[in-house]
């Protein structure tokens, strides 16, 4: 069975920079940092960002721009 980007519990940190409308150095400066929403390090070099915890993120952002 094959999936496709929007089936995956996650996405690379380069999708959600894309998400995000942000570019690739200002997204893993925010992972370095521990800003970044849903982040996940799999290993010194692997980073996964939570596909939930960010559209979380982003409805709550957008809900704020309503108020």
């Amino acid at each position: 069975m094959s999936t496709t980007g929007t089936d995956r519990e996650t996405m690379t940190v380069m999708e959600a920079a894309k998400r995000l409308g942000i570019g690739r150095s200002l997204a893993y400066k925010m992972f370095r940092e521990g800003s970044f929403p849903g982040q996940r390090k799999l290993t010194p070099r692997k980073y996964l960002v939570s596909r939930r915890a960010l559209e979380e993120y982003l409805g709550g952002v957008n809900d704020a721009d309503r108020g």
